[in-house]
């Protein structure tokens, strides 16, 4: 379970901090920041939790579909857990 957890959470903390580097460059962020919100906002969809880092949630973020569906892919894959 802990392995099949922490599988998920990093790949799509991957593909979150892929799919967002180039928006967060724009804000200024360095990659460290960058690699922080993508691994939170794994985690918290993940764990169903809603909880978000940035103001406004993952408003910045609705034009991309593909980050809306790992964010939902997170959220199915932890509830099944």
């Amino acid at each position: 379970i802990i392995i099949f957890t922490l599988l998920i959470e990093m790949a799509g903390a991957a593909i979150l901090y892929n799919l967002w580097r180039p928006w967060q460059r724009e804000f200024g962020m360095s990659v460290g920041e960058s690699v922080w919100h993508a691994v939170f906002h794994a985690v918290s969809a993940f764990c169903n939790a809603g909880f978000s880092t940035y103001r406004d949630n993952l408003m910045d973020y609705a034009h991309s579909s593909t980050s809306l569906m790992v964010i939902g892919s997170l959220i199915v894959l932890g509830g099944i857990g």
